[in-house]
């Protein structure tokens, strides 16, 4: 007597008369007053495990291609949730006393429902989180209230993490992708997918070649390029697509489109309203301001306007003179409606200056809290960009130094003293 009655399982395994039955003989365990042996209930689980694959796994009986190994990696459910970060080389925590450095490292979290075009997606650099943000057809919102939605679709997502996001399980199964060819990363193999996005974007996805779960992506340079968080046509410069900004209340530079991004973790979810549920609301936070205009001074003057005696590089740094010292008063606007004057004064050694604030006014025209990077640890220096920009705090002041390159902003870090 057979222990199969679903006519569907019957037709399954129409072409498989060997894996019948052994899902027979599985199906036969499950009968009541039925004992086994502890080998023939291990072979048992085996072969139910292998009818499981059978029944879910988008191949047939001559085996499965790499590109539906990709898309059984991910799953079915309709919810994707990853986790994926990058760092930039032009970006580091630098330790003042020893000049180690390490980058800052950029993550995002994100939940995807392509069908109901919802997105929920966080923001961390260093393990902090910097924003948040829910996006759905109808509304949009951030860890700050509520947002205008775009004509597009992912906000602060670049266009290689748009791609990824929206539309690589759609390019795996829909076959806008094909495996380019095969290597290793960290010495273990690995395969090179490429995914045709929207507007002939080209993406290049790297998966394990044991597990196919995604480890790496990033664009591919080719006939569109990107700037910023846009995709321009390299003949014509029109824009092909559009990463959608965060909202005003959050300040952040675009990520570099020619980075790769690391996958952390990729799944599929069933639907859950709490994965697009509004965020919570943050704390109000700088969200605007203006420099204001600046005006050379004295070091007695801008003592004077700071209430403190400010830091400098002595009366030469690296062979430059102190060339002026000059004073501003920025006005800044908090998120809650708040705005308020501070007061910034920087010094300028040739190619080399230093600017300080003690207020958030001023402080947020320095970077600090301004919806981007957490300041750095007490005893490090940011450094961004090229030539680089550093910020880091001591005394109590917040500094911003710009130099022509990293070991003279470090030597200037290390400079740094009371005037006298």
């Amino acid at each position: 007597m057979s222990g199969i009655t679903d006519p569907e399982v019957v037709e399954l395994f129409a072409e498989r008369p060997e894996l019948l039955a052994l899902a027979d003989a599985v199906a036969q365990t499950q009968q009541p007053g039925r004992r086994w042996s502890r080998p023939a209930l291990a072979l048992a689980a085996a072969v139910a495990a292998l009818a499981v694959v059978a029944l879910v796994a988008p191949w047939k009986s001559k085996g499965p291609s790499g590109l539906e190994r990709a898309l059984a990696a991910v799953g079915a459910g309709p919810v994707i949730h990853a986790v994926v970060e990058y760092s930039s080389p032009n970006e580091a925590l630098i330790e003042i006393a020893t000049g180690k450095q390490r980058p800052r490292v950029h993550r995002t979290e994100y939940w995807y429902d392509a069908e109901r075009k919802q997105l929920r997606t966080r923001l961390f650099v260093d393990g902090v989180q910097i924003t948040e943000i829910v996006e759905t057809p109808a509304k949009a919102y951030s860890d700050l209230g509520a947002m205008p939605t775009g004509s597009g679709f992912a906000p602060a997502l670049d266009p290689a993490l748009a791609g990824f996001v929206t539309q690589y399980r759609e390019s795996l199964a829909s076959g806008r992708a094909h495996i380019a060819g095969k290597t290793t990363l960290d010495g273990r193999p690995v395969l090179r997918l490429e995914l045709m996005l929207e507007h002939g974007v080209t993406e290049q996805v790297t998966v394990d070649a044991a597990t196919y779960k995604p480890l790496r992506f990033s664009l591919v340079p080719g006939p569109a390029r990107s700037l910023g968080g846009v995709v321009l046509d390299p003949t014509t410069g029109k824009e092909l697509f559009r990463a959608l900004p965060l909202p005003a209340t959050a300040r952040r530079e675009q990520t570099p489109a020619a980075l790769e991004w690391r996958v952390v973790t990729i799944e599929s979810l069933p639907r859950d309203p709490a994965f697009f549920a509004p965020p919570k609301l943050s704390r109000a936070r700088p969200t605007a301001g203006s420099s204001g205009d600046s005006n050379e001074v004295t070091l007695a003057e801008a003592k004077r306007a700071l209430g403190r005696a400010p830091l400098w590089l002595g009366r030469v740094f690296d062979g430059h003179a102190l060339g002026s010292v000059e004073l501003a008063h920025p006005r800044t606007e908090w998120t809650d409606g708040r705005s308020a004057e501070g007061v910034l004064v920087t010094m300028s050694y040739g190619p080399v200056s230093v600017s300080e604030a003690l207020d958030p006014a001023a402080g947020y025209q320095l970077g600090f809290d301004d919806g981007g990077n957490p300041p750095a640890p007490a005893g490090f220096l940011e450094a961004a960009g090229e030539p680089p920009a550093g910020e880091l705090r001591k005394d109590g002041v917040l500094l911003r130094i710009e130099a022509p390159d990293r070991a003279t902003l470090l030597l200037a870090a290390r400079e740094l003293s009371i005037t006298p």
